[in-house]
């Protein structure tokens, strides 16, 4: 008995190339498996993984992005902007939790980084508005570990157009006496 074409391609094992009419799910599974194969034959390979990154960033997958993130971390550590993508994942897709977790990551690695720093504080005061004392221990922790670097006045300014966005003039002095 001949089998049909449908059932010819239920039985193709999952390794074969995807074709047009297969899940797109389907097809970015090939890709990142393909894209890690380049990470996992040259693991030195900053390209590679960037490739591997962009196409998670693009597909938003979060389990993959978690595993590639991670592992992508473990060589270069020092990538500010890759810890903002990797927030900016978890947040998309993620809970609060781990989108804490990541930033705090990544502020341990690169505590120095005002970038990191100010996109952390962006995403407490928009996640956190009414919780004014969480939000206040947070940038008075920022102000505490790179309020003297280079560039940390957009950290200073972001603090103090928090306080008197919210018209707490009082904090305000407070802060603007720190400076």
């Amino acid at each position: 008995m001949k089998e049909t074409d449908e059932e010819n391609m239920r039985k193709r094992p999952p390794s074969a190339t995807p074709s047009d009419d297969e899940p797109a799910s389907k097809k970015r599974t090939n890709e990142v498996d393909k894209l890690w194969k380049n990470v996992n034959d040259n693991p030195n390979d900053f390209q590679a993984w960037t490739l591997l990154l962009q196409h998670i960033d693009q597909v938003s997958d979060l389990e993959s992005g978690r595993e590639a993130y991670d592992g992508f971390f473990g060589r270069y550590p020092y990538c500010y902007g890759y810890w903002k993508k990797y927030a900016d994942l978890e947040r998309r897709k993620g809970t609060k939790e781990t989108v804490m977790k990541v930033f705090n990551r990544g502020l341990d690695a690169i505590r120095l980084s005002v970038d990191l720093w100010l996109h952390f504080m962006e995403y407490i005061t928009s996640q956190y508005p009414d919780d004014e004392a969480f939000v206040r221990q947070e940038f008075e922790r920022a102000i505490e570990t790179c309020g003297l670097e280079f560039k940390s006045d957009k950290l200073w300014e972001a603090y103090i157009n928090w306080e008197s966005g919210g018209k707490r003039w009082k904090m305000l002095h407070s802060c603007m006496r720190d400076f």
